[in-house]
């Protein structure tokens, strides 16, 4: 199976999850109201919570990300509803039955995996001391593993090519897992791959662009594609010559020709524009200055950088680091420029239904997702660039559809009279304290809302204040005190 395009169905059906869990979100509202049971919260948490998070593990976990992502969500909310629904004793009965089940469950899967790790090394023994070749019929190489993000030493014996674990990339290689060839093998262990000989069908060589950390990678057909990209370009004729049995003819990949000037300008212009969400950002956090105009300024700042990533693919990534000179990174420089958009809107708005807008983000995100997905091609080649994408969208469409919503409405408010029944002040080291205002309207409705400190220090519990609620652009009604 091909893994890119194995990949693309995993992406695209966990984005039609996530889009069932915006659709369950609108169909099951009534289940999350003030006056709803507890069971009709439980049935919605499982189906709109559980939908998206199993929708975000199937993209980068595989299709059994949806049983961890129900298993979870359903568990964690039968723990926390069930008790409250059940009767007595029933309720007690059911909290000993499950500490009794996890328990039971933990020591049954470490005895199981006991006895598996030594019916497995068992076998391997057996399978090491039929198969063990001279060391002189060894070969050896250092690997990067595309798809897992794993280093590997691959090694060639008489019956198949093993992959030994040596670290990750957050620890790098660890030199005392690396086997000495001209020393009898060690027993495959969990992270490591065994390949039979017999079963690999091909192997492809294949040149990447600049936009990657490696160069080149060696992708075996083997059932499942494994792709091994070597640590050290001047070990690719070693590569060509431990794999040239199943060799295919290398394809022409026309290579990106970076061109010198044109990256030193790209260069200039990620800074420009880095300055340039700066000092609208500091501008509009600190300074009176036209709140509609800068609202704009800030919200096109990360549109035009995905905008320059998707134009030029081969200069710009979204990874933090590369090994690459010839990469500009927009990972902080985006993040900047989400952020503040959505700090404004929950500083300066009270928008009174959070859940309706934080559907509209869920389609709105779909929808950005998609679109990065056709417009962009670093993905393919490395799959924690969709986490990237997913984490600035989770920052930058709140805000985003927040200010537009709020900023831009010209709706004519509805005022309503109140009464003030609670004053309290929100205060955190990390950021400026909150002013909060607890109204009872007189049609019994009660709102808590944010206002400023000079508004603030004027009210007194009991007095009579006005409230203006508005419609909103996007139908998400908001509120400010008169």
């Amino acid at each position: 199976m091909n893994d890119i395009g194995f990949r693309k169905k995993r992406v695209f059906a966990g984005l039609g999850m996530l889009v069932a869990a915006v659709a369950l979100g609108f169909l099951l509202q009534n289940y999350i109201g003030p006056a709803s049971q507890m069971w009709q919260r439980f049935v919605y948490i499982v189906a709109v919570l559980g939908t998206g998070i199993s929708g975000i593990l199937l993209t980068f976990m595989g299709w059994h990300g949806i049983l961890y992502g129900y298993g979870f969500v359903a568990i964690i909310g039968s723990i926390n509803v069930l008790p409250e629904i059940l009767p007595e004793p029933w309720n007690r009965y059911y909290v000993f039955l499950y500490v009794l089940v996890m328990v039971g469950w933990s020591s049954v899967n470490k005895n199981k995996k006991n006895t598996k790790g030594n019916k497995k090394n068992k076998s391997e023994e057996q399978k090491k001391t039929a198969k063990e070749p001279a060391p002189g019929e060894q070969s050896m190489l250092l690997a990067y593993g595309m798809v897992n993000g794993n280093f590997y030493q691959l090694l060639r014996t008489a019956g198949e090519i093993r992959a030994y674990f040596v670290g990750g990339e957050l620890k790098g290689i660890n030199e005392k897992q690396v086997q000495d060839p001209k020393k009898p093998l060690r027993p495959i262990g969990k992270k490591d791959i065994s390949i039979p000989i017999d079963g690999i069908r091909s192997v492809k060589y294949k040149e990447y662009s600049g936009n990657t950390m490696f160069d080149c990678a060696f992708i075996l057909h083997a059932g499942k594609k494994y792709r091994f990209c070597p640590l050290d370009p001047e070990d690719i004729p070693k590569y060509m010559t431990f794999f040239q049995r199943w060799m295919q003819a290398p394809k022409n990949i026309e290579k990106a020709s970076l061109q010198p000037k044109l990256l030193e300008i790209l260069r200039k212009v990620h800074f420009a524009i880095g300055a340039y969400i700066l000092l609208v950002s500091l501008c509009w956090l600190f300074l009176d200055v036209p709140y509609r105009l800068f609202s704009v300024l800030a919200m096109i700042s990360f549109p035009i950088l995905m905008a320059l990533y998707a134009i030029f693919p081969d200069y710009f990534t979204v990874l933090e680091k590369t090994r690459s000179t010839t990469n500009i990174s927009i990972a902080v420089t985006a993040v900047g420029a989400c952020i503040v958009v959505t700090l404004r809107t929950l500083m300066d708005f009270n928008i009174l239904q959070w859940g309706r807008l934080l559907i509209l983000c869920g389609i709105a995100l779909v929808l950005c997702m998609a679109a990065l997905m056709l417009l962009t091609k670093e993905w393919k080649q490395k799959s924690l660039v969709l986490l990237y994408f997913l984490l600035m969208l989770v920052f930058y469409l709140p805000g985003t559809l927040g200010q537009i919503n709020c900023t831009f409405d010209n709706h004519e408010p509805q005022v309503y009279q109140g009464t003030v029944t609670d004053l309290s002040i929100s205060t955190s080291s990390k950021g400026p304290d909150s002013y909060h205002v607890d109204v009872l309207l007189r049609n019994g409705n009660e709102l808590e809302l944010e206002t400023n400190p000079e508004h603030y220090a004027s009210l007194s519990v009991g007095d009579s204040i006005e409230v203006a609620i508005l419609d909103g652009v996007l139908g998400v009604p908001h509120a400010y005190l008169n």
